[in-house]
């Protein structure tokens, strides 16, 4: 028997080229893959790196303001301090304490505490490990960032230490001599869980480094330490004198393969099987052989295809650049993305079309773009502003691989983006809110200055017209009393108008916050009933296969009783309500925060009184639940019916806030020397009631169950600065404010009815019609 070896070999042949054809179209969606995967763990660790530098900037800002006011008034009082940096803990959640130094030994500490207390007359210097950092701080005139350090308070946090230097008179704003230092302690979990380090949800780990500032040479702090050896996406987050190193790897490590990997090498293996035995069966019948060639190269054109459609309608910017920069691929994203049309983009050189000749921060691009075609290894991942067909700068996150031949030479480079416009958005939003921050710092510090120069010229012409009327000492004693009384009214101006501008500031954030949450809100609230909608409909399909199919298989009813079917189908109806509950409470918590800081009402107008209580309630909620297993301060409401009042309606809620406020703190003191029995036979109280009078005036009535205040302590409580609480915890302007905003502002009356171990009354009267 002769034996043919052609059939063999032709059937080995189509295996080898259909298999190579597999080999290629598997290699290519790999890349491609592990490409996508890398971008998308980019923007998530982007996102991540933007929080972590606006967390630690935030608090910067705040020493920068608190540096200001110390470099002009370098005598600064204990009160003082506490004053300005009391502001600063309520606007700013993570800061465990500050403290100041003159020299390098400490004054002051905030908050008052034991722990802080103790620390007072310590001098820095004394400790080896802490001089270092302070000679850096001095000699650079920069702030820097220390730790993680243990804490003695417990918890682990860093420390941002930032120079003071005295601002010399009629000279640049702290040019002057080394006064001392100020130390803000940050806890590092509240830093962390803001910027989503500790979201659990989230599919990536994360590793910091660069204890100290010290950047890539510094130890790991955060995270396993592993991750810095798995290949990561790493980012920079910086801060004066230093910065740290983010790592991020996707949760469980980087995917090594494509999902559909093993069925495309299936049927790949079979098509080559299948390819093999149709060769080797029509070898000898050339029509045949040619139809089933045909067929192949139809299966394999089909795989190309599908191949191409794949990148063509990727949402990622696909592109290749040979090794002088001209593009030879462009897919229908990028042709979208950047308006240029196939025939207008492929042979072009990128430099000129989608790359600038240099980016809005003055880089050479053009440059940049040459280094990478020579040396594509050190340009793995780079954000670029590229430049649209009709000249419109998008920033973009690039990724880029190198490609090379079969004998490992440099044959031009496969690029993949994404848009990352929005985030960069933020980015300089956030960098303009930061420099228009130091402006208003820098204006402010400028307004004291003036204030503090007019206040000096005026205690000299007080020296002066006492030594002019020393020789009548009625006359004397006469004009002394007038030049103290404009001093206190001189204060409490300056006083007034700083509660002010933090009332406007206050005001402008609870606006700000309830427009931010609302949107999100009404969308997620808006959705809820297509969700329920939709979850019933599937319920009742369920149902329906019930019905239609009784006796499910094993596998089904392993999985019914897995999953917990019956009680999943009565719970998933009480989560949807419950979402449903929440949504609808907060949008009257955002309704409320509108309301109270109303700033599109300036102006006198008519105004619902009523509204204006409850979103003061609202916010102060809080306050009336009970502690330490205190029962909750009961609220009784007894409003009349009251028409619309002309009054100017942010300020009146600034005198209810103050009124209940001390309403609370009175209850609050009557329950420290009372035990919890005695507490739940007579609880606190607070009742507010509303009535129209016979004067055509409205009349607002808040009474409290409190101790109540003596006679000599009644006729002063609408004095400046007169305050009974602790020093610290009382300005002595709230009352005062009120009084001017109720008699000067609205031409009514504010009243107080006080009698000792009975509590007190404020009557509240202004026109409806002003």
């Amino acid at each position: 028997m002769k034996f043919r070896i052609s059939p063999y070999f032709a059937a080995l042949s189509a295996v080898v080229l259909v298999l190579s054809g597999i080999w290629l179209l598997d290699r290519s969606e790999q890349d491609r893959f592990q490409q996508k995967t890398r971008a998308e763990a980019l923007n998530k660790l982007s996102t991540v790196q933007a929080k972590l530098e606006g967390g630690l900037n935030s608090q910067l800002f705040l020493a920068r303001g608190l540096i200001a006011q110390i470099s002009v008034n370098p005598n600064i009082t204990n009160a003082e301090f506490d004053s300005q940096v009391r502001v600063m803990f309520a606007q700013q959640n993570g800061i465990r304490n500050i403290t100041v130094t003159k020299g390098t030994v400490i004054i002051y500490s905030y908050p008052p505490i034991v722990g802080n207390k103790s620390t007072i007359g310590i001098d820095l210097w004394q400790n080896p490990q802490q001089r270092q950092s302070i000679e850096q701080v001095i000699n650079t005139r920069k702030s820097v960032v220390l730790g993680p350090i243990n804490l003695i308070q417990g918890g682990v946090g860093f420390v941002n230490r930032s120079p003071i230097f005295i601002t010399p008179e009629n000279e640049a704003p702290e040019s002057g001599d080394f006064w001392g230092l100020i130390n803000f302690v940050i806890e590092q979990e509240i830093l962390f869980k803001k910027a989503g380090l500790y979201n659990s949800s989230e599919q990536m780990q994360y590793a910091v480094r660069g204890k100290n500032g010290s950047g890539a040479s510094g130890e790991i702090f955060f995270g396993d330490e592993s991750i810095f050896q798995k290949n990561p996406v790493i980012m920079k987050v910086e801060f004066p004198n230093g910065y740290w190193q983010l790592a991020g790897i996707p949760r469980g490590g980087w995917p090594s393969s494509l999902p559909v990997t093993i069925w495309l090498r299936i049927g790949g293996g079979l098509l080559a099987l299948l390819t093999g035995i149709l060769v080797f069966k029509w070898t000898d019948e050339p029509v045949k052989l040619r139809e089933i060639v045909q067929y192949t190269i139809e299966k394999l054109r089909e795989n190309e295809v599908e191949y191409r459609e794949l990148v063509e309608n990727a949402n990622s910017i696909i592109m290749k650049v040979d090794t002088l920069g001209n593009i030879t691929f462009f897919n229908n994203f990028a042709q979208k993305f950047f308006g240029y049309s196939e025939e207008e983009i492929i042979g072009k050189n990128a430099i000129g079309t989608i790359i600038p000749q240099k980016d809005t921060s003055g880089n050479d691009l053009e440059l940049m773009a040459r280094d990478m075609l020579q040396n594509p290894e050190i340009y793995i991942g780079n954000e670029y502003e590229n430049s649209c067909h009709n000249g419109e700068l998008i920033w973009v996150s690039w990724r880029n691989k190198a490609l090379v031949d079969d004998r490992g030479k440099f044959t031009g480079l496969l690029c993949i983006g994404n848009d990352i416009s929005d985030r960069k958005r933020a980015e300089i939003a956030l960098q303009r809110a930061n420099e228009e921050l130091e402006i208003r710092v820098e204006e402010r510090t400028a307004d004291l200055r003036q204030a503090l120069e007019q206040l000096q010229t005026e205690i000299v012409e007080r020296q002066e017209a006492e030594e002019e009327l020393r020789e009548s000492e009625a006359r004397e004693r006469e004009k002394s009393q007038q030049l103290e009384k404009t001093l206190v009214q001189l204060r409490s101006t300056q006083t007034q108008l700083i509660q002010t501008e933090k009332m406007s500031s206050l005001g402008q954030l609870v606006a700000g916050i309830a427009h931010e949450i609302n949107n999100p809100v009404n969308f997620i609230h808006g959705n809820i009933k297509y969700v329920d909608d939709y979850v019933q409909n599937l319920l009742g399909l369920v149902e329906l296969y019930q019905q239609e199919y009784p006796q499910p298989s094993g596998e089904i009813s392993n999985r019914i009783e897995e999953i917990e079917l019956d009680f999943l189908i009565e719970d998933l109806a009480k989560i949807l309500s419950s979402m449903k509950v929440g949504t609808e409470r907060i949008r009257s918590i955002v309704l409320s925060l509108r309301n109270f800081s109303r700033l599109d009402e300036s102006d006198m107008k008519p105004v619902d009184i009523h509204e204006g209580i409850e979103s003061t309630l609202l916010i102060l909620q809080n306050r009336f639940k009970g502690k330490n297993n205190y029962p909750d301060i009961q609220l009784v409401k007894e409003f009349g019916n009251l028409p619309l009042v002309e009054c100017y309606a942010c300020q009146l809620n600034q005198v209810f806030m103050n009124v209940i406020t001390n309403a609370i703190d009175a209850i609050e003191q009557k329950f420290q020397n009372l035990s919890v029995e005695e507490i739940k036979v007579n609880p606190g109280r607070i009742i507010i009631s509303t009535k129209v009078s016979d004067r055509d005036t409205a009349i607002i009535k808040i009474t409290d169950n409190g101790p109540g205040m003596p006679e000599a302590v009644k006729n002063q409580i609408f004095n400046p600065f007169f305050t009974t609480k602790e020093v610290g915890k009382g300005t002595g302007l709230g009352m005062s404010i009120s009084y001017q905003i109720v008699v000067e502002q609205h031409k009514g009356q504010i009243n107080c009815i006080s009698e000792i171990g009975q509590g007190t009354t404020f009557i509240i009267e202004i026109p409806i019609k002003n």
